[in-house]
């Protein structure tokens, strides 16, 4: 998502590259939901980031656990990262 807004790509591009990059996800999404969910999570977060670019107040995720959260970090070779 990063890289969308690395290149200002407009939300329309960005709707039309989930639809078409990911049949597999849109389809079990579908038959699960009754409409491309993980498409719409993803371009509310887009919405939120920009709208909280614009306003210059901070973005708050709706992710749960929040990205990089030590409940979920990957342990290599046994070490901790909390």
């Amino acid at each position: 998502m990063l890289l969308f807004f690395i290149f200002m790509a407009s939300i329309e591009m960005m709707s039309i590259t989930l639809w078409k990059t990911f049949p597999i996800v849109k389809r079990k999404d579908i038959q699960k939901y009754g409409d491309y969910r993980a498409k719409l999570v993803i371009l509310k977060i887009y919405d939120e980031m920009k709208k909280a670019i614009e306003t210059g107040e901070p973005y708050q995720t709706i992710l749960d656990p929040q990205p990089a959260d030590p409940r979920v970090a990957y342990n290599l070779r046994g070490k901790k990262f909390n």
